[in-house]
């Protein structure tokens, strides 16, 4: 199958440079305030300078808190210059954004304020080129500077990002220093870092997009300022090459440490070998992303890899006003869109040129999937990938669709840092056997950990089915209704906002083997008041055919019925080594006795069914004079 990079550049030699600094500004709804003089005066105390509270007469007090943040609205705010003398104090105050620059104007009227304004952002050294990249704009690239600066670690976190493409101009001013190692699979070489190169441009333009430097004054802004790329050369000159060298370049860039592979390539036939490659990026924990093609105007045709697998991140391609590029090829595979036309990026040689292209719009979302897996470090390629599809603006029509798929990627919703899943519950697998086809799972629910996301459940599932949802309290389920002696996998899922590891056992039951129970007695007839003697030996077979196997350490019973009444237990005791037992009750009438074996154990841990004995029909009759009793009298019991 023929490869091909997905853009169509058009150069433009010229572009001036632009945009020296910028102020920005928030931009959030009003917040309502207490018009109460004496509240309004309380609100404002502690956030104003005394002598400029001091100049605020009622009305301008009122007005004044009325611009204040309301509770849990986020805040913008002024800034005061407030003279003291020689000496000139600066302060801030709080307001709600929409209502900074009322607020301004009005603390600027007082006699101690020199100046206000509403506090503004400035840049140094702005690239020359970063009025021309509209899709920093549309992906509120300084706000997700801005988020990720107050996390405290700042990009460290960021994984290697593969660009499989057409090779990188590692010595472009605005890519000096972003290389690691690489591989040229086209040559069979290994790349030190910074000593890849670039023969077609396509490659180069790719990275600049991902991750060109911010702020050296220089041509253009990357949306991620510290990515690490890996320059994976698959394409030739012409920016073509096979499936087969592209299948070579993404094992490469999986093996050695890339957790996202940017594929800005594709083609219209389905590799067996390259949908392997991908699968094996997968297993080793990498999200692949790739375009999903250029041929939206016309026959609209599949793309590979874009297609391959349902692991693949497929990207299409929007425009400034939020449409389907017409190029963007379009169809179900289409997971997510980005911005793909009028692109400004690096070019070999010092460059800088505008192309349009799903080639474009992918690097894009390869840096929402780089933020996504530095939020989650703990989490797999699927959870990284479904968290970049989560998070995603929807475009089009509700819902999913063919053009935008779940919608624009949003790589500052999805650089949120998520808490890490909680651990397995303790001592998961712990099991017992309390009746035939039944089996419990006992576990002790995790610790709370800093860093770690609350349980909010459990998910158990017997051979991979529907899940059982328990309560965060649970601590064990019980499973029944399973063939005894069958075999099978249970799994514990922990439940959490941000889901949890699970953990598998399988498990055994015992078989269910029938019991075989006979007795007897010395004699049918008993003397009224006598003691009867009943001896048994409980058996079963292991197998259908085979001889018995005596049951040892079983509880036999022995049971008296007699007429009109219901049977009792009068004994019990338990099988000896040979299954035998022995068993005495007194008998007071005509009857039957019993010995009955409730359901029990073998040594071995099967269980043995309940069995009983033929039943022993017991006559009673009056006992004899004892010559030289004198008075004694017997009669038959009635």
């Amino acid at each position: 199958m023929p490869v091909t990079r997905r853009a169509a550049h058009r150069p433009r030699a010229a572009l001036a440079a632009v945009l020296a600094a910028a102020l920005l500004g928030g931009a959030t709804a009003p917040a309502a305030a207490s018009t109460d003089g004496a509240a309004a005066t309380a609100a404002l105390a502690g956030l104003l300078p005394a002598d400029v509270l001091a100049d605020l007469g009622a009305g301008e007090r009122r007005a004044a808190a009325a611009a204040l943040p309301g509770p849990g609205e986020r805040a913008g705010q002024v800034a005061l210059a407030v003279g003291d003398g020689d000496r000139l104090r600066i302060s801030t105050v709080p307001s709600a954004p929409p209502d900074a620059a009322g607020l301004a104007a009005l603390l600027g009227a007082q006699p101690s304020v020199e100046a206000a304004a509403p506090v503004g952002r400035v840049r140094a050294h702005e690239d020359p080129l970063r009025g021309y990249q509209w899709p920093l704009d549309r992906l509120a690239a300084e706000d997700l500077r801005a988020d990720v600066a107050a996390t405290g670690t700042g990009w460290d976190a960021l994984p290697v990002v593969a660009v499989v493409d057409t090779g990188v101009d590692a010595t472009h001013p605005d890519l000096a220093g972003r290389t690691v190692a690489g591989y040229d699979a086209v040559t069979g070489t290994a790349l030190a870092p910074g000593a890849a190169r670039d023969p077609d441009g396509h490659g180069t333009h790719v990275a600049g997009i991902l991750g060109a430097t911010v702020g050296n004054g220089v041509g253009v802004e990357g949306l991620l300022p510290q990515a690490r790329i890996m320059p994976v050369r698959v394409l030739g000159e012409d920016g073509s090459g096979t499936d087969a060298d592209v299948a070579e370049g993404v094992v490469w860039a999986a093996e050695h440490g890339a957790r996202v592979v940017n594929l800005s390539l594709g083609g219209a036939g389905a590799s067996s070998v390259l949908a392997a490659a991908v699968r094996h990026a997968h297993a080793r924990g990498a999200v692949v992303v790739a375009a999903s093609g250029n041929d939206g105007d016309g026959a609209n045709e599949v793309q590979y890899p874009c297609a391959s697998a349902a692991t693949v991140l497929c990207v299409g391609a929007t425009t400034p006003e939020d449409r389907r590029a017409a190029f963007s090829t379009h169809g179900p595979q289409v997971d997510v869109a980005a911005p793909g036309q009028d692109i400004a990026s690096t070019f070999p040689g010092d460059g800088y040129v505008l192309m349009d292209g799903t080639s474009m719009a992918t690097p894009y979302a390869a840096a929402t999937v780089a933020l996504a897996a530095a939020a989650m470090p703990w989490a797999g390629p699927d959870a990284v990938r479904a968290r970049v599809v989560g998070t995603a603006e929807d475009l089009g029509p509700a819902g999913v669709d063919t053009a935008f798929g779940a919608g624009l990627v949003r790589p500052r919703a999805a650089a949120v840092p998520v808490p890490l899943a909680p651990p397995l519950p303790v001592g998961t697998g712990a099991t017992t056997y309390p009746a035939p086809g039944r089996v419990v799972l006992a576990w002790t629910a995790p610790a709370p950990a800093d860093g770690r996301a609350a349980v909010t459940g459990y998910a158990v599932r017997v051979d991979g089915g529907a899940a059982r949802a328990l309560p965060a309290t649970a601590a064990s389920v019980v499973l029944a209704g399973l063939a005894p002696g069958s075999a099978h996998t249970v799994s514990v899922e922990v439940r959490s906002a941000v889901g949890g590891p699970a953990s598998s056992r399988r498990v055994v039951l015992p078989r269910l083997l029938p019991g075989a129970l006979g007795a007897a007695a010395p004699a049918s007839v008993a003397v009224a008041g006598a003691r009867v003697r009943v001896t048994g030996r409980l058996t079963t077979r292991p197998t259908t055919g085979s001889s018995p196997v005596a049951v040892a350490g079983a509880v036999v019973e022995l049971w008296a019925a007699r007429a009109g009444r219901p049977a009792a237990r009068v004994a019990a005791a338990r099988t000896d080594a040979t299954g035998r037992v022995a068993l005495v009750a007194p008998v007071t009438a005509a009857g039957t006795l019993q010995l009955r074996s409730p359901l029990g154990r073998t040594a071995g841990g099967a269980f043995v069914g309940a069995a009983a004995s033929p039943a022993l029909r017991v006559a009673v009759r009056a006992p004899a004079a004892v010559p030289g009793a004198a008075g004694a009298r017997w009669a038959p019991r009635r």
